[in-house]
Order: structure tokens, then sequence, then C-alpha cells
């Protein structure tokens, strides 16, 4: 069920300070494991039975915007003078023969930062996209007065396209975002990237990751960036995220690692961290204690279902962007089918010098209910007729919003909490975050 209230001290670590980014590689699932799909053993029924309804808390502090039922991998960002609001949306073409669904990076903006009031959505890139599913995954940053965006997939189509990898474009920081061209950041090859990807799909080569989650770049410094990717670490369940750095801001970018996250041990089926929002605690947070010695830091909070029971949204701070602390529960959600949940942490920066650390927590996202909502066998054109009946209203030019049934209405909450950091004995650095006003 979620919490009304997070719980009173969320994350806690003990680390080295800051230190080069390592390369570690988890523990292997073995091939037998790797070939039936599943990782750890664990097996999920055929058709899910219905959750159960999590105990609603009341939302404290709600962010006041309209959000439609499909959208998802939402992200706040300011730059310049301006904040943004980026989502993904998901559409079904219901005029054609063979419908398709689609997948769009909507946006909003205001001239009070993230504070709001919002502008009606936008589409981000519109259509065609500069490059093929740049949309469907989307980082967002801000450089000066630019808006950079990194997206981009490793599925069949952008291999047949001859676009796989993670795209890198900027446009300046304006109501109307005006995109100039895009070029490869980062190779969706394994053998040149060092990309992790257990999950293999037909007409994918095997040496090559698919990317098929939210991306998030956290700017540790003006130049010091890490980029974080989705890593299927099984080929059923067990999604899992890797990192990138960059010394030149994302100019270019090394090797893949995977993620270490405290307590998590080997890759499991029902251990799903979906993706990763991840941003700096900059070093100015540490000298106010008198660590002169410390930080950045990286602060990430994902959406996870942990052992196939415990989910919601966590969170966890790393000393290198590469290690974590043991994930800390600090929105507590249902399980949905496939080991999902329906709260997602929004993508934005977190932590400020000051120690106030702002969480948003997307709830309400659209997710399957069973296997017959995530793979149905009803012949695509019935799909779309039923789109289209079910979301009259929300259709525009063709194209109908996609959204499996949800029990709530999608919306933002804000939670707010105190970081706090001493030196323990020994050396290591203690973090510690605390619900805002007890």
């Amino acid at each position: 069920a979620r919490a009304a209230a997070p719980d009173a001290a969320v994350v806690a670590v003990a680390a080295a300070p800051h230190r080069a980014l390592a390369h570690k590689r988890h523990p292997h699932v073995s091939a037998a494991e790797l070939a039936a799909g599943w990782c750890g053993d664990v097996r999920e029924p055929e058709v899910a039975a219905p959750p159960r309804p999590p105990r609603r808390g009341a939302c404290r502090s709600r962010i006041d915007v309209a959000l439609n039922c499909s959208e998802r991998y939402v992200t706040a960002l300011s730059c310049g003078e301006l904040g943004f609001l980026f989502s993904r949306a998901e559409v079904v073409d219901t005029d054609v023969e063979r419908p398709q669904r689609h997948y769009r990076q909507l946006y909003r903006s205001s001239r009070s930062g993230l504070d709001g009031p919002w502008s009606a959505a936008r589409d981000v890139f519109g259509d065609p996209e500069p490059v093929y599913a740049v949309g469907e995954n989307t980082a967002y940053v801000c450089e000066g007065s630019e808006v950079v965006a990194y997206g981009g997939l490793g599925s069949k189509n952008a291999t047949l396209l001859g676009v796989a990898g993670i795209w890198r474009g900027a446009a300046p920081a304006a109501a109307r975002l005006a995109w100039g061209p895009f070029r490869r950041a980062i190779s969706a090859d394994a053998r040149e990237s060092g990309c992790r990807e257990a999950l293999h799909v037909s007409g994918v080569p095997e040496h090559q990751c698919l990317f098929d989650g939210k991306l998030s770049v956290a700017a540790l410094s003006e130049t010091d960036y890490r980029l974080y990717a989705r890593a299927n670490r099984c080929a059923r369940g067990g999604r899992g995220a890797q990192v990138a750095s960059s010394a030149d801001g994302g100019e270019t970018w090394g090797a893949f690692s995977p993620l270490d996250l405290a307590g998590l041990g080997a890759p499991r089926s029902n251990t799903n961290v979906y993706f990763v929002a991840a941003s700096a605690v900059p070093a100015a947070f540490f000298e106010r204690a008198g660590l002169r010695d410390v930080g950045p830091w990286v602060f990430a909070c994902f959406p996870a279902v942990l052992n196939g029971t415990d989910g919601g949204v966590f969170c966890a701070p790393s000393a290198d962007g590469v290690s974590f602390a043991t994930p800390r529960r600090v929105v507590a959600s249902a399980v949905r089918h496939s080991w999902r949940t329906s709260d997602h942490a929004v993508d934005l920066d977190a932590v400020s010098a000051s120690g106030k650390v702002e969480l948003w927590v997307h709830e309400g996202v659209s997710v399957p209910r069973d296997a017959r909502d995530e793979w149905p066998s009803t012949p695509a054109k019935q799909r779309a007729a039923a789109a289209r009946a079910r979301r009259q209203g929300h259709c525009d030019g063709g194209r109908c919003e996609y959204c499996f049934d949800a029990s709530e209405r999608p919306g933002l909450c804000h939670h707010a909490f105190v970081a706090a950091v001493h030196r323990a004995p020994g050396g290591a650095v203690d973090f510690r975050l605390a619900a805002r006003g007890g």
C-alpha cells in the first residue's frame, strides 16, 4: 500500500569519497536459465490475479497539471528562464488498415520555473521525429540556455533503419522548441559501448542492446556526466540499469558499467528496477557540512519491485554514480503484472546545496493488468477500434491515446525531504534523508 508519509529515515549510506568510475560486472546467470528466459527460478502465472488495491494515503501536495492516461517517463527541467515538463505519450492509429502503436514526446512549459502554471501539451519533436524512436526513452539536461535531449533504441526497426543507439540533439530553451541536428552519441553495439543485454529479440543482433527504458542524465559538473539506461538482466523480467560516464559534457562517452545496488545480489526475474531517475548531489551540499573533500555524488530514485513483493519508488545515493547504497522505499505501491508498479519517480534535479530534496511521483501510470493486456490476441484493427471507442475525445488526426484500463486518475504528487551528512568514525561518509517537517 502506498504510504501517506515516507519512512522517517529513508536513505543511509557509508561510502568513501568520490572516486573514479570503475568497470564492474554482475554475477552471471547460467546459460540454462537464460535459455529458459528466467533468472533465479522465479515464475509468474500466465494470467496474473488482479492486484490487491493499495491503501490510498492522501497526497499532501499535488502538482497542478493534468496528465493524459498514457503519459509516462516524466521529466521536470528548469532551463534558461523557463520550466519544462516532458513526458512520453502512447497513441494508436485508428484510420489505417494495419494500425500501429506510436510514442510521442510531449512537453509543457512554464514562465515560473517548475512552479507552473503549465502551458498546454505540445509535441517535442514533431512528426516525423528527427531520428527514429528518439522520443521513446528520452532524457533531458540543461546546458546553459539550451535543452539537450538523449534518446534512441537498439530495436529491430532502428537496426533496419541504421539508427540503432542513443542520439543527442539540442534546442534553445524557449516555449517553442526548435531542434538542431542530432548525432549518435552512444552505440547500441555492446562491442563498442560495453552495454549489457540479456533480452534477445528477433531481428536484433545478439551483441546489440535495446535501451528499451527511460534514459536519465545526471550532470555532476559542466563536464562530468552520467547517463543511465536500462539493462535487461534476464530474458524475462529482471530489469536493471547501467551507466556510462562522460568527462567532456556529453561529447564522448566511456563504456557502460552495470549499476551496483547494494543488497540486490544476482539478477532475479521478479526484481525489477524499471528505470533510474538520477541527479547530482552538489559538492556545495557537502561543503556546508564541512566535508570539502567529498562530492559531487549522485542521488537516484526509481520505480521498482524487489523480490516480487515490495513495490514502490525507491531511492539511494552513490559516491561515484555506479555503486549505490541499499535502496530504501520512500513510496509504497501495489505490485502489478510482470512485477511493475503504477507509481514512477519523476526525473528532476532533486537535491539542492541547502539539503532540500524534492521528489515528484507520477501516480496512476497505465500498466498492463495481466498477460492478455500486455500481449493481446485480438487483431490490431479491432484493438484500434476499441481504443477509439474507449478514448473518444482523446484523438487527434486519426491517432488515439492507447491506455490500459486504469484504476485511478494519473497525477503528480510532491514529496519533500531534508538531507543530512556527516563523516562517520573511520572516515566513511553517512548520508541520511528524512521527511521535511517530520
